[in-house]
């Protein structure tokens, strides 16, 4: 039996670059760059890269801004937090930089783009200029639902034309947009109707150049794939059409930093983020694999290393590099291939560090449980309800514009307390932590 590869789009020239091991991964194999990592400095290689330059302040602005204009990202981010002339030239050049695009969920936007149900900064967002926005899970469910519900294409008007208003609200200086998701379509199913939709109704006050990224195969279902860019351009007879690009869309996809998490909530949802973080560190091992061998095969150009598959009964050649990352995705048997021994030391490290950060996941998740443990009385249980229900609904940082017994990191708590939403659902949860008059009660 064949077990593919659950990584079907790893990027093309990935074993050229250094392993990243700190990116997170997708379960098609991109890669996407938690913010802190994207705006990490090196550690200085020399005492001479630690050295003042008082000088600076005295040169002309013209100079002034030439230096500034040749640092990377993450000496721009430390100089947004100097001296104003400093600070505002730093962050036009930072949000400006055509390699970086922050990746947001549309189903935050298409739920009104409330605070209180992101995790990230939108205080940063408002600044950002170039924008991922992944369609993924909500093309799936709520658009799925408005089309089984009244009359399709107002339903579809009504939901982009709001979709659009929190877009405008939300990021008021974006100036790029690119409509993504990750499902596996046929190539003549590209790009869906629905994409085109969205792109063509959006306001023309906005000013903003949209385009729309989906992954395309090359053959079969299993095969792997490349993510391509349409755009609409005009055509010889004035008319606007969506045109493939040939290239892969360049730049990072970063996912941006996190709001202040204070508080008990705070707490929570930070547990939450640093599990899904190494989760998705973990799940790319086997991305980094695939790559160290067309490493150790081809990084020599002028005297490659052809070999062979060595599944039993896989008669495969690879003369070339990608053609083995190719074939594992297509078969899964990447899985079978012992890693090469120069790198052995610098994967067994990088486990090592893993099994670091889970263990101390482990012990901060574990903390937090033990003040939720138990249905019976409990005065620090009591506590503790108290005070997260109290940041829920008075802390701006979570604002939803419900009440809280239906704010969805509420929901998302009883899950993560009681393990499931069997017999002990949201609703009996609610019932347990609050009364009918608004106060704090236990159940019975």
């Amino acid at each position: 039996m064949r077990t593919w590869s659950h990584h079907p789009a790893v990027p093309h020239n990935y074993w050229k670059s250094p392993f990243r091991f700190t990116h997170h991964i997708t379960s098609n194999g991109e890669f996407r760059v938690p913010f802190p990592r994207h705006v990490r400095q090196l550690p200085p290689t020399t005492s001479q890269t630690t050295c003042m330059f008082p000088q600076y302040s005295n040169l002309p602005p013209e100079i002034r801004l030439q230096i500034i204009q040749m640092c990377d990202s993450a000496t721009l981010f430390q100089l947004m937090h100097t001296s104003r002339e400093t600070r505002v030239e730093a962050r036009k050049l930072f949000f400006s930089d055509s390699e970086a695009w922050y990746c947001i969920e549309a189903k935050w936007l298409l739920y009104g783009g409330h605070v209180g149900d992101t995790l990230f900064d939108v205080d940063f967002l408002a600044c950002v200029e170039r924008l991922d926005i992944d369609f993924e899970y909500v093309y799936v469910d709520e658009f799925g639902t408005l089309r089984r519900g009244g009359p399709r294409k107002t339903a579809e008007y009504e939901w982009i034309l709001n979709f659009w208003k929190t877009v405008q609200h939300r990021f008021p200086r974006v100036k790029y947009i690119r409509i993504r998701d990750e499902r596996n379509r046929l190539p003549d199913e590209l790009p869906p109707a629905i994409y085109k939709n969205v792109a063509n109704m959006c306001p023309a006050g906005l000013n903003v150049n949209v385009s729309i990224s989906l992954l395309k195969r090359g053959g079969s279902r299993n095969s792997r794939k490349r993510r391509m860019i349409w755009l609409l351009l005009s055509t010889p007879e004035n008319l606007r059409e969506w045109v493939e690009c040939t290239n892969e869309p360049p730049g990072l996809n970063i996912i941006p930093p996190h709001k202040v998490l204070r508080g008990p909530v705070g707490r929570y949802q930070r547990t939450c983020a640093t599990r899904q973080d190494i989760s998705y560190q973990r799940d790319g091992i086997e991305v980094h694999r695939m790559a160290a061998m067309e490493k150790f095969h081809f990084q020599n150009q002028e005297s490659p290393k052809p070999f062979g598959c060595s599944t039993p009964g896989c008669d495969a050649w690879f003369e070339n590099p990608e053609e083995y990352t190719s074939h594992g995705i297509e078969t899964g048997h990447d899985k079978n291939e012992k890693l090469p021994e120069q790198f052995a030391a610098l994967f067994a490290e990088n486990e090592q560090r893993l099994e670091r950060l889970w263990e101390s996941w482990e012990k901060e998740d574990d903390s937090f449980r033990e003040e939720w443990s138990g249905w019976d009385e409990s005065e620090q249980r009591t506590v503790a309800e108290q005070e997260f229900l109290h940041q829920l609904e008075h802390d701006p940082l979570y604002a939803q514009g419900q009440p809280v017994l239906q704010h969805k990191i509420f929901k998302s708590l009883a899950v993560y307390i009681t393990g499931y939403l069997g017999a002990v659902g949201v609703h009996d949860v609610a019932l347990s932590i609050r009364g009918r008059n608004g106060e704090i009660v236990r159940g019975q």
